[in-house]
This record gives C-alpha cells, sequence and structure tokens, in this order.
C-alpha cells in the first residue's frame, strides 16, 4: 500500500503534475517514471502564497524599525550605523511566523515520504509503519525548524545590511531605505516560492531516506526530475551507500534538493540476488 498525502487538490495542478511525469519520462526514455518530488511540489503554491503574505507584513514592520533606527544613527560611522540598525530590528519574527505557517505542510510530506519508502519495500508494512512515520516526521520537522530559523534570519539580515550599506553610500533618505526594504528580493513573490519548494522537496528527502534505512536499505540512485540542471544531470542514476553523501559540485550532499527550486529524487538500490549455484550438491 502506498499512503499518499500529497494529492493534487483541483485539475489544474492535477494537470501539472501529469504533464511533469510526461516530460519527465521522456528524458529517461521509460526507464523510470521520473520524480516524485513534482507530486509533492504541487502544496508549493498555496504554501508560496501565505509566505508572501508573511513577508509583505512583516517587511512592512522591519522597514519602519529600519527608519526609526536609522534617523537616530544617522551622524556616526557608517559601519557602527549598520551594526547599530540590525541590532534594533526583530528578524526573528519573520522566520518564527514563516516556520509555523508552513511545518504542517514540511510534516505532512516527510511522514507521507517515509510511509511510501516503507511500503515500497515491505508491501505489507501495515499501521505500525505509518504510527513510526509520523512520530519520526514530527520529530524531524521540529529539529529542522529550529535551523530554518537561523537561515532565514541571516539571510535577510544579509539583504537589509547591503540595503543600509547602499542608503549610506547613495545619501538615501530613511522612507527610500524603508521602501527598498519593503520592495526587495528578501521580502519577494520569488523567495516566497524558492523557500516552500526547497522545504518541501527537503522533507520529501529526508523522509525517504529514514523510512529506506528502517526497512534496512543499504544504498540510494540520485534520480534527476523534469527541467534539472546540468550539475544534477551529472549526478543522474549514481548509487551510493545508503549513509554517504553525494559528490555534487558545490559540496557533499546526502540527497536532492541540491540547491534552490531542485527537482531531484532519490531511490532504493536493493540488492542484487545471489547467483544460484548450478552444482548440485553431493
Amino acid at each position: 500500500m502506498i499512503f499518499n498525502f500529497a494529492t493534487a487538490s483541483n485539475r489544474e495542478e492535477a494537470r501539472t503534475v501529469m504533464d511533469a511525469y510526461r516530460e519527465a519520462r521522456a528524458l529517461h526514455k521509460a526507464r523510470r517514471k521520473g520524480s516524485r518530488v513534482d507530486d509533492v511540489l504541487v502544496q508549493a503554491p498555496r504554501m508560496a502564497s501565505k509566505i508572501t503574505s508573511i513577508l509583505r507584513r512583516q517587511g512592512r514592520k522591519i522597514a519602519a524599525q529600519v527608519m526609526e533606527a536609522y534617523s537616530r544613527v544617522a551622524k556616526i560611522d557608517e559601519e557602527e550605523i549598520i551594526a547599530e540598525i540590525m541590532r534594533h530590528i526583530a528578524l526573528e519574527g519573520v522566520s518564527t511566523d514563516i516556520i509555523e505557517e508552513i511545518t504542517p505542510a514540511i510534516r505532512a510530506a516527510y511522514r507521507s515520504a517515509h510511509a511510501h519508502a516503507v511500503a515500497e519495500i515491505e508491501i505489507d508494512a501495515g499501521a505500525e509503519a505509518l504510527q513510526h512515520a509520523d512520530v519520526a516526521a514530527i520529530a524531524w520537522a521540529e529539529q529542522h525548524a529550529a535551523e530554518l530559523v537561523t537561515q532565514i534570519s541571516e539571510s535577510t539580515r544579509d539583504d537589509i545590511a547591503g540595503l543600509v550599506g547602499d542608503a549610506l553610500t547613495e545619501g538615501w533618505s530613511a522612507a527610500k531605505l524603508g521602501d527598498a526594504i519593503e520592495q526587495s528580493q528578501g521580502f519577494s513573490q520569488y523567495r516566497s516560492d524558492m523557500i516552500a519548494r526547497t522545504e518541501l522537496a527537503y522533507a520529501h528527502v529526508q523522509g525517504n531516506l529514514d523510512g529506506y534505512r528502517s526497512t534496512g536499505v543499504e544504498r540510494k540512485r540520485w534520480i534527476t526530475g523534469a527541467g534539472s540542471c546540468d550539475d544534477c544531470f551529472d549526478l543522474d542514476g549514481v548509487v551510493i551507500d545508503i549513509d554517504d553523501d553525494f559528490d555534487y559540485v558545490d559540496g557533499p550532499v546526502d540527497g536532492p534538493p541540491a540547491h534552490p527550486h531542485c527537482r531531484c529524487d532519490i531511490e532504493p538500490v536493493e540488492p542484487e540476488p545471489e547467483p544460484q549455484s548450478n552444482q548440485e550438491e553431493d
């Protein structure tokens, strides 16, 4: 039995999934079905719209904080201005709001992938495997959430610090700096989509890996998804031990996504059967 928690919710999304599968089959010349990440990413547009709303709301709030801090420290050294402004804005609030919104979907993607991986290897795994998948999903999502808060906060901090530097160099007013922050890439629809897609894909692959390990799978294979980049295609079909890292161009990774918007996946590699001897035993 396959536990699928990522079914397309309407005709348009279902058509998108089917088109992606057809493209994957063409690319792989019918060698395999293609990446199941495509199915998981059906949830991404809904997640991205929630993230966009959070970023816009927080962008206005942070812009106001920056404008207030900027007006207070305009007469001091440039590096000190940037440092002082960054001390006065609460970037963790952006990250925490995003994580609270997307954690249920991330947990569901992990749970689904874990249960699917078990079902792939053990057809009659039953309710016990699904219960383990749920417990594992909750534990993993909580640990990953803490990492995400730091990553998103640091990324947003870098974006804003860069804009503050531009404002000082070009002599912007506090109001212009506030507008620039609110409209920056750090608070854009593009970033919302990137976070949604990357985190769903990552949860999916990590759930698969945990499920494979729980059934004793010892090796994994990289599968490129529809529209994959050249660097990912270089890994297509590469097989390594389940706990080893793939040698990606930007550094070792235990599996996809190797970069934002990556649509690759992994699959288990079961051991080949032992060759039978033709000689009869005496």
